[in-house]
């Protein structure tokens, strides 16, 4: 068929943009290679590109991360804030809150929220470590962000359940286990989110 013919063109491929990659990567020993008729080093110089250079275009630097947390931050703080306020005030779930929008909208922070933190070595002063920051890759998630979704999805749970103060006991273990660069407070019940810095404060560099 049309389609087994393709797969079979497509597999030859693979092993030299592998040789590709390998031989632009290790210096004098591509360099040696490249070195040969012009139509050849500029086909293999084409594809070993289109490998690298995607990679090179997604990786993301420190700054790039604490933008990403700052931008976080502003756009999911307040809806995880303004839902814990509401349920200390009211001191019990109903079914209006578990079939609200807001409920919705607290869930979806909440995981969003996890989803982009990342644990960091520090040190004593709390700052980056800088003998590991070239070493971090900030676009995957790690242990900290998956611990964070799993509480989210508890925390929804219990909710759901009208489990009342399973539901702020795992909002506050939640709230705990954020790494330090992300650390909030809860509102104190007498002061409102546009009275507060909690959202506004600045991650570490």
């Amino acid at each position: 068929s049309n389609e087994c013919d393709k797969m079979a063109k497509e597999r030859p491929r693979r092993p030299l943009l592998t040789f590709a990659a390998a031989l632009l990567a290790y210096g004098s020993a591509g360099r040696a290679f490249f070195s040969g008729p012009t139509l050849q080093r500029r086909y293999l110089a084409g594809i070993a590109a289109q490998l690298i250079f995607p990679l090179a275009a997604h990786a993301e630097t420190e700054e790039d991360y604490a933008a990403k947390l700052q931008k976080a931050r502003d756009k999911y703080l307040p809806t995880i804030l303004e839902n814990y306020k509401r349920l200390k005030t009211e001191g019990q779930i109903t079914d209006d809150y578990v079939n609200s929008k807001d409920f919705q909208r607290l869930t979806k922070a909440l995981e969003e929220f996890a989803s982009v933190q990342r644990k960091r070595e520090m040190d004593r002063k709390g700052r980056a470590s800088r003998s590991r920051r070239s070493q971090i890759d900030f676009t995957a998630p790690d242990k900290q962000s998956r611990v964070l979704t799993i509480q989210a999805k508890g925390i929804k749970s219990s909710i759901e359940e009208k489990n009342y103060f399973r539901a702020i006991l795992e909002l506050d273990s939640y709230r705990r286990d954020v790494p330090n660069q992300s650390a909030f407070e809860w509102l104190p019940m007498n002061e409102t989110l546009a009275g507060s810095n909690a959202t506004n404060a600045e991650t570490p560099s």
